[in-house]
C-alpha cells in the first residue's frame, strides 16, 4: 500500500518492443480521474520536454480522456495536471519512444485530502503495440560493442535478424531477403534506392554514425499504417535532437597490424592493414527553448589485405611487369600492378535543427550526407581453384561507393485536445559510384600467359592450367552510371474520439532513375599468347554497340511513383485491451515506358512496353494487445504487407527492351581465318574485318567503324529482351505474428525476469519469378532430373526473352523463445532461441534479369 499527499499517481508501462517506429515522433495519453474512478474534465495537463523547454498544454474531455501527440523522442518528461478543487498533480516520464503512445492514469483527490492507491492500481494498461520487434536507446546502443560502427550491429540484436557475410553483410529478416526490407532514418528512406548495393543500405558502412542515434528499431509485422514498402522486416533509426544544455563528445578509434599477430598454426603471413575512424559530436540550444542544433560528423580510413595475391595463383612479378612494359610501350596504356590492399574510405555529416514555434507545434530539420568508397573488382577467391585462374590487375579494379545527400522537413502540431496532424518532406539524392581506374575507353585486355605467338584459337583457346592476367576496364565499367533522385510529401491527422483514435495518412513519393549499364561497349580483347599481345595480335573480341545512336540511348531513364492512403482505428475497449484496425492503399504511376520492340509483339503476342503504372496493393491489417495480469502481456496482429521490390528488376526492362544494344563476337581461327557471330554475316567481307579488327588492335577506340555500323545496321529482330508480365502483381505477403511476455518473479535472483515468445508465419500472395518465353520443355530430363529446354522455334533464336511475372508459391516461419534481465547497477542479461524455416520459388538475390532467371526453382514446389 502506498499513501499519496499531492493526489496523483501516474504510471507509465512501456511494453520493451512496442512501437511504430517510422513515426519519428511519440505521444502521451491517459484519463484523468478521481479516486472513486470518476472522469474529471476540463482539467489542465501541461508535458513539458525537460532538456528542451518544449511544451504542450491540453484540456481533459468529458470524460477526463487527454491525448499529446507530435512529441519529441526520448525525455525526460515534466507532466503538470490541475484542476479545480483538487490537488496539483506532477510526475516525471523517464522516455518516449517512437510511435508508441504512453499511456499514463492520473487520480487526483480533493483539495487537503489523502487518497491510497495501490500500486496494482498504478500500473496503466499496456500500449497498442503488434508484431514481434526490438528498440534500442541511445543508452543502450553505447553499451554495445560495435567494432565496425555499423548499424547490422544493432539490427542482429533482434532474434529475427541474420547477417550474410559473403554479400556485403545483408541483412536478412525472417528468412527474406535483404532487398525486401525497409530502411528509414528520420523517416527518410535510407535503404538502397535501387537494388545494386550488396548489404542492402545505400551506403557500405550504413547511413549515420551511431553517436547521431536517438532510437533504433527493427519490427517484422508492424500493424501501424505508416509502416509500408517493406516484406522483410522495418528497420528505422530516429536522431538526435538539441537541447538547452551545450554537449560536445569525440572519439578516435586506432587499429592495425602492428597491434595483431601474423602467424595462425604456424603459417606466417604478411598482413599490412590499418583502420582509422573519427568522430565528433555537439549539440545545445540557439535559442533557449525554442531553437536547438545538434550535429554529428565521423570518418573512416580503412585499409586491408587483399583477399589474393599473384603467388596464389602462381604469377610471378616478373610476368606482372612484362605485362606491363607491353601494355605500355605497344598500346600506351598503364596496366597496373596488382592491389595488395583494399583501401576504404567513408564520411558521414548529421545535422539537424529543431523549433519549438508554440505550445503544441514544433519543427525539425534534417540533412544527412554520406559518401563511402572502396576499391572493387580486385581477383576473388574462386580464381585459386579455376581452370585458369586470371589475375586482375588494377586498372581491371575500380572505386565502387555512392554520394548520399538526405534532407527532412517535419512539422507537428496540436491543434486541439483531440486533433493533431504531421508533414514531412523528404528528399533523397543518391548517385553510385563505379569509376574504373582505366580509361573506360580502351576495354579489358586478357592475355594467357605463354610466351610464343598462336595462329588463332585453339580448343581450348587457353590450355587448361594456363594462368591469365587481364586488365584495362573491365566490361560492365566500360557504360555504368547511376542516380536516383526521391521526393517524398507525408501528411498524417489523428483525432482522439473517446476511446477511439483514428489516424488517416495521404503520402506521394517520386523517384526519377537514370541507369547506364551496357556493357562490352569498349570491348573485351582475348590474346592466347604474350608474344600476340606486344604483336597488337587479338585472337578474339566480343564488342557491342548502341543499335539507336550514341551511348545515352542505352539509359533507362524513367519515374517510379506511389500514391499511399490509410485508415486506422485504434480502440481502447477496455483498460487492458486495444484492438487495431486499419488499411493501407499503395497505388503505383509509371509515366515512362520501355522502348517498343514490334519484334516481340510479333512472336509473343503481346507488348514490351508493360509497366507498374496503374497497379496497386491493398494491405489490410488488424491487431489486439491484451494485458490479461501485470506480468502477462498478449499481442498478436495478421496483415498484408507489400513493395520493397528493387527497381533494378524493372529498370532491367527499360536496359534491354531489345532495340537497344547489339553485339558481335569476332574470332581468329586455328587456321589463321576470321568468324563473325551474333549479326547477319550476308554480304559482309569477314575476313577482312577481322584482319582490320583483331590485328594491329589499339584497344577500344581503334575498333573499326564498319563494326559499329554493321552492329547498327543488323537490327534487333532476334535481341534479347526483358519485359514485365502485363498481369504482374505487386509482391505481397500475408503475415500473421503473435507474441506473449511473462515477467516472472524469482525471489532471491530478482523481479522481473522477462520471458518471452514470438512466432510470425508468412505466405507468399504475389511474390516474383522469372520464365524464358523463347524456350519450352523437350519433354527430356538432364541426369540430375531437371527438364530440358529448347527454342521454341528456329526463328526466334538462341537468344531469351526473359518475363518477370508472379507466382504464388512460398511460406517462412520464424518462432523465438527468449528471456532477459536487467539490474539496477546497469548489468543485464539476455538470451533467444530462434528458429527459422523459408522457401521460395525465386530468392531474388540478383540484379539483372538472367541471373535471377538462372536462380529460379524449376519445377520444384516449395510448399
Amino acid at each position: 500500500m502506498r499513501h499519496l499527499r499531492l493526489g496523483c499517481a501516474i504510471a507509465a508501462l512501456i511494453a520493451p518492443v512496442a512501437l511504430h517506429a517510422q513515426d519519428t515522433a511519440s505521444s502521451i495519453r491517459g484519463q484523468v480521474t478521481t479516486d472513486a474512478g470518476a472522469g474529471i474534465a476540463n482539467a489542465t495537463v501541461v508535458i513539458t520536454h525537460t532538456p528542451s523547454g518544449t511544451r504542450s498544454s491540453l484540456t481533459t474531455d468529458g470524460s477526463g480522456n487527454f491525448n499529446a501527440s507530435g512529441l519529441r523522442l526520448g525525455g525526460p518528461y515534466a507532466v503538470v495536471v490541475t484542476a479545480p478543487g483538487f490537488d496539483p498533480a506532477s510526475e516525471t516520464i523517464d522516455n518516449l519512444l517512437a510511435g508508441t503512445p504512453q499511456r499514463v492514469t492520473v487520480f487526483m483527490a480533493p483539495v487537503g485530502q489523502t487518497i491510497t492507491v495501490s500500486a496494482a492500481r498504478q500500473r496503466s494498461s499496456i500500449s497498442i503495440a503488434s508484431g514481434p520487434a526490438t528498440v534500442l536507446t541511445a543508452d543502450d546502443i553505447r553499451g554495445i560493442s560495435t567494432v565496425n560502427r555499423d548499424i547490422r550491429n544493432l539490427a542482429v540484436r533482434n532474434p529475427m535478424v541474420a547477417l550474410d557475410p559473403t554479400n556485403g553483410g545483408a541483412i536478412s529478416i525472417a528468412g527474406q531477403n535483404n532487398r525486401f526490407n525497409r530502411i528509414s532514418v528520420d523517416g527518410i528512406q535510407f535503404g538502397d534506392p535501387f537494388g545494386l548495393e550488396a548489404g542492402g543500405l545505400a551506403s557500405a558502412r550504413g547511413p549515420v554514425p551511431l553517436d547521431a542515434i536517438s532510437e533504433f528499431s527493427v519490427e517484422v509485422a508492424p500493424v501501424d499504417i505508416q509502416q509500408g514498402g517493406f516484406q522483410g522486416g522495418a528497420i528505422n533509426t530516429q536522431l538526435k535532437s538539441g537541447g538547452n544544455n551545450f554537449s560536445a563528445q569525440g572519439f578516435f578509434t586506432y587499429s592495425s597490424d602492428s597491434l595483431a599477430g601474423d602467424t595462425t598454426r604456424g603459417v606466417t603471413r604478411a598482413r599490412n592493414f590499418e583502420s582509422k575512424i573519427f568522430g565528433a559530436q555537439i549539440t545545445g540550444p540557439i535559442i533557449k527553448d525554442k531553437l536547438f542544433f545538434a550535429v554529428t560528423w565521423e570518418r573512416l580510413r580503412d585499409t586491408t589485405p587483399s583477399a589474393v595475391q599473384a603467388v596464389d595463383l602462381g604469377i610471378s612479378q616478373a610476368q606482372i611487369d612484362l605485362v606491363n612494359t607491353i601494355s605500355k610501350s605497344t598500346y600506351n596504356f598503364n596496366a597496373g600492378d596488382v592491389a595488395t590492399n583494399v583501401p576504404e574510405n567513408d564520411d558521414k555529416v548529421v545535422a539537424k535543427i529543431d523549433w519549438n514555434i508554440a505550445d503544441g507545434h514544433r519543427a525539425a530539420l534534417t540533412y544527412i550526407y554520406n559518401k563511402g568508397d572502396l576499391l572493387a573488382g580486385q581477383t576473388g577467391t574462386n580464381e585459386v581453384n579455376n581452370t585458369n585462374p586470371t589475375l586482375s590487375l588494377l586498372s581491371n579494379n575500380y572505386t565502387q561507393g555512392s554520394t548520399n545527400h538526405y534532407g527532412v522537413f517535419q512539422l507537428n502540431d496540436q491543434w486541439t485536445d483531440n486533433f493533431s496532424t504531421q508533414l514531412r518532406v523528404n528528399y533523397n539524392d543518391y548517385t553510385r559510384l563505379q569509376v574504373p581506374f582505366g580509361d573506360r575507353s580502351f576495354g579489358q585486355f586478357q592475355v594467357c600467359l605463354v610466351p610464343g605467338a598462336t595462329t588463332g584459337a585453339g580448343n581450348p583457346p587457353c590450355v587448361a592450367g594456363t594462368r591469365r592476367i587481364q586488365f584495362g576496364p573491365d566490361i560492365s565499367r566500360q557504360a555504368n552510371e547511376l542516380s536516383a533522385k526521391t521526393l517524398g510529401i507525408e501528411f498524417q491527422a489523428q483525432l482522439k474520439m473517446n476511446d477511439h483514435t483514428v489516424k488517416f495518412i495521404a503520402e506521394r513519393r517520386t523517384q526519377d532513375f537514370n541507369n547506364l549499364f551496357a556493357q562490352t561497349v569498349s570491348g573485351n580483347f582475348r590474346f592466347d599468347s604474350l608474344a600476340d599481345l606486344q604483336a597488337g595480335r587479338a585472337n578474339q573480341l566480343t564488342f557491342a554497340a548502341p543499335i539507336r545512336g550514341g551511348i545515352d540511348t542505352v539509359r533507362a531513364l524513367f519515374a517510379n511513383n506511389v500514391y499511399t492512403f490509410g485508415l486506422q482505428d485504434v480502440w481502447d475497449a477496455t483498460d487492458t485491451l486495444t484492438l487495431t484496425a486499419g488499411f493501407r492503399w499503395d497505388l503505383y504511376q509509371t509515366p515512362d515506358q520501355p522502348v517498343y520492340n514490334a519484334d516481340f509483339l510479333a512472336r509473343s503476342g503481346f507488348a514490351n512496353n508493360s509497366t507498374l503504372n496503374g497497379r496497386q496493393a491493398f494491405q489490410p491489417r488488424v491487431a489486439a494487445s491484451w494485458k490479461a495480469s501485470d506480468r502477462l502481456r498478449m499481442r498478436a496482429s495478421a496483415g498484408l504487407f507489400a513493395g520493397g521490390n528493387p527497381n533494378v528488376w524493372i529498370s532491367n526492362n527499360y536496359s534491354n527492351p531489345g532495340p537497344t544494344l547489339g553485339s558481335a563476337i569476332l574470332q581468329r581461327l586455328a587456321n589463321g581465318t576470321f568468324s563473325l557471330s551474333g549479326v547477319p554475316t550476308t554480304g559482309v567481307d569477314v575476313q577482312a574485318l577481322g584482319a582490320a579488327t583483331l590485328n594491329n588492335v589499339k584497344g577500344g577506340t581503334g575498333v573499326p567503324a564498319t563494326l559499329t555500323t554493321l552492329i547498327q545496321t543488323s537490327g534487333s529482330a532476334a535481341s534479347p529482351t526483358n519485359v514485365l508480365d502485363p498481369n504482374f502483381q505487386i509482391p505481397s505477403q500475408w503475415r500473421v505474428a503473435g507474441t506473449v511476455e511473462y515477467a516472472a518473479d524469482f525471489g532471491a535472483l530478482g523481479d522481473d525476469w522477462n520471458f518471452g515468445a514470438d512466432v510470425v508465419w508468412s505466405r507468399v500472395k504475389n511474390a516474383l519469378t522469372y520464365t524464358d518465353l523463347r524456350s519450352v520443355a523437350t519433354g527430356t530430363q538432364t541426369p540430375d532430373g531437371r527438364p530440358r529446354y529448347v527454342p521454341y522455334n528456329a526463328a526466334a533464336g538462341v537468344n531469351t526473352d526473359l518475363l518477370l511475372t508472379n507466382t504464388n508459391l512460398g511460406y517462412s516461419w520464424n518462432i523465438v523463445a527468449r528471456v532477459d534481465k536487467n539490474w539496477d547497477n546497469g548489468f543485464s542479461l539476455g538470451a533467444a532461441y530462434t528458429f527459422q524455416r523459408a522457401k521460395d520459388v525465386n530468392s531474388g538475390t540478383s540484379s539483372t534479369a538472367g541471373s535471377n532467371y538462372g536462380n529460379a526453382a524449376a519445377g520444384g514446389d516449395p510448399n
